[in-house]
């Protein structure tokens, strides 16, 4: 206690007016006296006020105050509560309970032993008892302040939960509504399917129709030519007619039908010499048509091969159009070939197709198989491709089932696959659903697969999720953005990638910080440094140098955007990988974003409790010197608000010792931040100015800090410096005050001001225009 509020005799404090002196103490006072009224006059120099108005103020009679603070005699307490009260509305800060009870012991002990009346002795408990109420008091308005504050928080609260339960029972109704809607979707699916599959056979049976419809109406138009200019038979060297033509097609020879079909170009009758393949097409043998094919693309004549095509594939059974395959090949007409297989997709139904497939196989065109089932498995309804494609895998072509499956996975619509891929699965087909998933994965763009995984069922969404991360960096860097960049998804995507190599480690990164996303770059290259050896980090930091940012960049983003606890391990780990540059970059991006004190107050802590030698007190102060004004306000504000009081005070040391050209700019920093923490930094400061510095050197810096606008921190280093040199300081502070001004007797105090003249000057003025002689007023 006597540490805490004892003065010297002969202390002294500023106050507004003159400062306060008491007389010293006399001798022969005992010890707990003299110690009582040590602890009386320092705290009543807190108040910074004279004997005599500090006794007009409380109604005391001012010898009786002197004796009080002369220890001639021992005040009540009463006297000594009212003093303790008045020094903190003053000071701004009340003694503490310790060194108050401390206090009330001395009084105790001072006082005479003398047994008190019962009337003292419940006015001294009346007065406990009241200060007791007074501090209660208090305590319950702040109770009941804080208690106003949470019933209004309470009744916003359940106004929220009101609504958002109606927003729940809205989200059930809409629940209910998606479900029958869902019902209803599967219900028209299948209709759907099963029209489709009617619509096939339709067609195919309209085509037929049509065909024997034209080849009639050819035949009656023929006859009525024939009735017109003939008589029905030819004359020499005429051409047969049109129905000879028709009932000798499946008996003349190759050559006489090509030449047949270029007799009726050259007479316009397309028509008929079109007819006429297609009739030659549906009845003859398989090499007699690959044959007529052949020398009708020979002749030039491809249109009418072409739509012979049609009418083969419609009348043809699966193992004519597979030899039919054979032989077009090796007449050299390929296309033929393909457009047959491309025909059998678009006529037959499914049940053929799946016949067709395995007799290609069989005859040994395993090519022509896969192109007919990757047709199939691409543009037949997802039900009828299914049951091709169970068709040929119970027949054993599970590598051609898996080929048209992959082309399926490229080129059918999105929400299809995944129809497909549910319907694989439910038809037995869970190897193809796999494929299927595999190949959407390895080669669909980022968004597809996004959108893919977004319908799929969880699991399966997870196992797509898990494949497609294996591509390449440009792949990810979509595939990040399709899942929206701040979503779990895309950072589980990206972290995947941390640990590839360095060349493609850093090219995400740098691809990433070029695209608009620095946050997530900084993010990854935190982790990809933590999960490498030192070599490899060292080998991602150089591979990530060559490309454009650099390194620096995403490193002081890590510092912005990783959690305290993040950012600690990771300057450990730089640091014991030896990689200093990488770890001060680092750590000066916690200190310069100046936006957020208490992130740096937290990454500070975290590295003071985990030993970090980042908060060494002399590694502290040379980063200190090291950095700009901005950059100090905020390391000190930072370092206050963890409350790590050594650091600040070391870092402050350091400050005070600078010449007062760098003292003035952080004063200006302090003061332009606007806050609490930094006034109280300013006074720490200042004060830490008081007691190192010597009273000379203070009234120079007090001028420049006036000189500067700031008027506050000078008013504080004036008190302080008061506090501290006392008459030292007054006079040095005198002596700057009156630099410059004209001495009494110097010459240029006599000099007139034109601007202000004073009584001397208005003086020499009449003298000089005085009577004749020049005669000067008394």
């Amino acid at each position: 206690m006597h540490d805490d509020v004892s003065a010297d005799a002969g202390a002294t404090a500023p106050a507004p007016g003159r400062p306060v002196v008491l007389a010293p103490l006399k001798d022969g006072l005992p010890p707990q006296r003299r110690t009582l009224a040590e602890d009386l006059r320092r705290i009543f120099l807190g108040l910074r006020i004279g004997v005599r108005r500090y006794a007009t103020r409380r109604h005391l009679d001012p010898s009786t105050l002197t004796r009080y603070l002369n220890g001639e005699r021992t005040p009540p307490w009463d006297f000594i509560a009212r003093l303790i009260e008045d020094a903190a509305e003053v000071q701004g800060h009340r003694m503490t309970p310790d060194a108050e009870a401390v206090l009330r012991d001395l009084h105790e002990a001072v006082l005479p032993s003398r047994r008190l009346s019962r009337a003292e002795e419940l006015e001294e408990q009346l007065a406990d008892a009241d200060r007791e109420a007074q501090r209660i008091t208090a305590r319950q308005a702040a109770l009941e302040e804080a208690l106003l504050r949470r019933q209004d928080r309470l009744k916003e609260l359940r106004g929220e939960c009101r609504e958002l339960k109606l927003r729940l029972a809205e989200v059930e109704v809409l629940r209910g509504e998606h479900a029958q809607l869902e019902q209803e979707r599967s219900a028209l699916q299948e209709e759907v399917v099963h029209l489709k599959e009617a619509l096939v056979v339709a067609q195919a049976e309209r085509a037929v129709a049509e065909d024997r419809c034209h080849r009639l109406e050819q035949q009656l138009d023929d006859l009525a030519a024939t009735a017109d200019g003939q008589d029905g038979q030819a004359g020499p060297g005429e051409p047969l007619s049109i129905t000879a033509l028709l009932d000798e097609a499946d008996r003349r020879s190759v050559a006489d039908l090509v030449r047949a079909v270029g007799d009726l170009e050259q007479r316009t009758r397309a028509a008929t010499a079109g007819e006429l393949v297609r009739t030659a097409g549906q009845n003859r043998s398989v090499p007699e048509v690959a044959g007529l094919l052949a020398a009708l693309r020979r002749e030039g004549w491809d249109g009418h091969a072409r739509a012979a095509i049609t009418g083969i594939v419609l009348v043809r059974p699966a193992g004519d159009l597979s030899a039919l395959v054979g032989e077009l090949l090796v007449e050299g007409a390929e296309e033929y070939a393909v457009a047959l297989v491309q025909g059998a997709v678009a006529h037959h139904p499914a049940h053929q197709l799946a016949a067709l497939a395995a007799v290609l196989e069989r005859d040994g065109l395993p090519r022509y198989a896969d192109t007919l089932l990757e047709a199939v498995a691409v543009v037949r309804p997802v039900g009828e491709a299914v049951h091709v494609l169970a068709a040929v895998t119970d027949g054993g072509l599970d590598r051609a089932a898996d080929a048209a499956v992959r082309a399926a996975a490229a080129h059918r619509p999105v929400p299809e696959l995944a129809e497909l891929g549910t319907a694989l699965r439910r038809g037995g087909l869970g190897r193809s659903a796999d494929v299927l998933q595999a190949a959407v994965a390895a080669r669909r763009r980022a968004a597809d697969v996004a959108e893919f995984i977004g319908i799929l069922e969880h699991e399966e969404a997870e196992t797509v999720f898990a494949l497609t991360q294996d591509r390449d960096v440009g792949h990810l860097i979509e595939l990040a953005r399709a899942f929206g960049d701040d979503s779990n998804r895309a950072w589980t995507v990206l972290s995947g990638a941390a640990a590839r190599p360095a060349p493609e480690a850093a090219a995400l990164i740098s691809r990433l910080h070029a695209t608009g996303r620095p946050h997530i770059a900084g993010a990854l290259l935190a982790r990809s440094l933590r999960v490498r050896s030192p070599q490899q980090a060292a080998q991602l930091l150089k591979a990530l140098g060559g490309l454009s940012p650099g390194w620096e960049s995403p490193m002081s983003e890590a510092g912005r955007n990783l959690p305290p606890e993040g950012i600690a391990a990771l300057l450990a780990d730089l640091k014991h990988a030896g990689l200093d540059a990488p770890a001060e970059e680092l750590f000066h991006s916690v200190v310069h974003h100046d936006e957020l004190v208490g992130h740096t107050a937290l990454v500070l802590t975290e590295l003071a409790d985990t030993g970090s030698p980042y908060m060494r007190r002399d590694t502290l102060s040379t980063f200190y010197s090291s950095i700009d004004v901005r950059a100090r306000v905020h390391l000190l504000l930072a370092l206050q608000l963890a409350a790590l009081t050594s650091h600040l005070d070391t870092l402050i040391h350091a400050c005070t010792i600078r010449p007062p050209a760098d003292i003035v700019p952080l004063l200006q920093q302090l003061a332009a931040t606007s806050s609490v923490r930094a006034d109280d930094i300013t006074r720490h400061i200042t004060g830490h100015l008081a007691r190192t510095h010597p009273a000379g050197d203070l009234a120079d810096l007090i001028t420049a800090l006036r000189s500067a606008g700031l008027v506050s921190a000078a008013r504080l280093l004036t008190e302080q410096g008061f506090a501290f040199h006392g008459q030292a300081f007054h006079n040095s502070l005198l002596r700057e005050a009156t630099k410059g001004v004209p001495k009494l007797r110097s010459r240029e105090f006599w000099l007139p001001d034109p601007n202000h003249p004073g009584p001397v000057t208005r003086w020499i003025r009449r003298a000089r225009h005085s009577g004749p002689e020049g005669s000067q007023p008394g």
